[in-house]
């Protein structure tokens, strides 16, 4: 669920973009399914947008 992930999910500011313009694009991080996961989204004016996300492998 991608709400439950953008509301519980932790911001990983090292891999995120805060100055970027005219869409800020942030990584965050955050379990699916029991399995770790990065979403990585760009935030504009009047919306978000999901570009992608991955499971992370470690």
């Amino acid at each position: 669920d991608i709400q439950y992930f953008l509301i519980d999910g932790s911001v990983d500011f090292s891999k995120s973009d805060t100055k970027s313009k005219p869409c800020k694009t942030y990584v965050i991080e955050n379990s699916l399914d029991g399995k770790e996961a990065a979403m990585h989204v760009e935030s504009c004016d009047s919306l978000v947008r999901v570009n992608e996300v991955k499971f992370i492998v470690r």
